[in-house]
């Protein structure tokens, strides 16, 4: 069940990234889809987010700019908000 709800999870994130921030800087993003642990805690959805690599010139470019950086952000929350409305509304609480 976690590794579906991981999957969910990573989904409506990408879906976000990809609607949501400048198409130029998210070409590179692709479904990995390999098992890789996150987190050792089970029961809880866990994603691996990569938002560029200080060893490639042109991300390194990206992560050092406030509004790279806030783009991700967005992107990233939006994706989280899209899968807690997602959920059966009786699985969780809403504060």
């Amino acid at each position: 069940v976690t590794f579906v709800e991981s999957a969910r999870l990573a989904e409506a994130i990408m879906e976000s990234l990809k609607a949501h921030v400048n198409e130029d800087l998210v070409n590179g993003i692709r479904d990995m889809r390999r098992n890789i642990l996150v987190l050792k805690t089970p029961g809880r959805p866990a994603v691996l987010i990569e938002s560029g690599f200080l060893t490639n010139p042109k991300d390194r470019e990206r992560l050092v700019q406030s509004w790279y950086q806030e783009e991700v952000a967005r992107g990233i929350a939006r994706g989280i908000v899209r899968y807690f409305e997602s959920l059966n509304p009786v699985a969780y609480v809403k504060e």
